[in-house]
């Protein structure tokens, strides 16, 4: 791995998700782009203001960033990078990640363990959703364990570029991981056929298992509840596992008992 973007926005949340990253960037030996967006200040009245300037306000993040970098720079020996750029967070971020070509994207999210409530919404959604890389995102109170057990919820569909599972395939191999591969089905008549992930997963030790369940949150959570993942894994595209969860009533919560970071893989549909 070479590059992870982090965006910042000076939240506790995306501060816990830097720090998740950099713990990733020492064991992988990658390097970190941080990346804060900052709106231009818009004036309401017409009676003249004084207001701070593009530039000005860069320089201001710039040397908050470079504060930041700093304490990084004191607990782990990685490459930092920095830029603060005006525009909106979600097409700025994706600018980002195709302009350096990111292997991963981390991010940080408000909230304890309420997945499917810490999605909705969210810039993380939308980057997760349209940027074709990455994206590991951080639940506020998650710390960094590495990632020896990985549950990866399938829609059991077929992948069609070996690409998509590039990050699995580092993270995997770091750290010697276990993946579960869960498909969840409502049927408990008819026999699945599962998708071979064989030549995807190639020198990867891992395991398939069907579970049964009306609610795809319920009984993922309840397997976990056993297998205790480091990581909880999908492919987010329509009609999926990560649709589901995201757009799910408030009465369905996808919770954990403690809070697992989701790494979203793309599809390149």
């Amino acid at each position: 791995m070479k590059t992870i973007l982090v965006p910042l926005d000076y939240s506790e949340n995306s501060l816990n998700a830097l720090e998740y990253a950099a713990h990733l960037a020492d064991d992988l030996k990658a390097k970190i782009v941080l990346l804060h967006i900052f709106e231009l200040p818009v004036s309401s009245t017409e009676m003249p203001v004084i207001t701070v300037t593009p530039g000005e306000l860069e320089e201001i993040h710039n040397s908050k960033m470079k504060e930041i970098a700093d304490k990084i720079h004191q607990q782990h020996t990685i490459e930092i990078k920095w830029e603060c750029i005006p525009g909106y967070s979600v097409e700025e971020i994706i600018r980002k990640i195709k302009s350096i070509d990111a292997d991963l994207t981390v991010m940080g999210i408000r909230g304890v363990n309420l997945i499917s409530e810490l999605l909705i919404g969210s810039v993380a959604t939308g980057v997760a959703r349209n940027a074709e890389h990455a994206v590991l995102i951080i639940p506020e109170n998650a710390k960094f364990n590495a990632p020896k057990k990985i549950l990866f919820a399938s829609d059991n569909m077929a992948v069609a570029n070996n690409k998509t599972f590039n990050i699995l395939h580092t993270i995997a191999n770091q750290y010697q991981s276990e993946i579960a591969i869960v498909n969840v089905s409502n049927n408990t008549k008819n026999e699945i056929k599962l998708m071979d992930f064989s030549n995807h997963l190639k020198e990867i030790k891992f395991n398939h298992h069907i579970i049964t369940g009306d609610d795809i949150s319920s009984a993922i959570n309840d397997f976990n509840n056993t297998f205790h993942a480091d990581i909880l894994v999908n492919i987010p595209r329509q009609h999926s596992f990560f649709d589901k969860i995201t757009h799910e009533s408030n009465t369905k919560k996808f919770a954990f008992h403690t809070p697992i970071p989701l790494l979203t893989l793309p599809s390149f549909e």
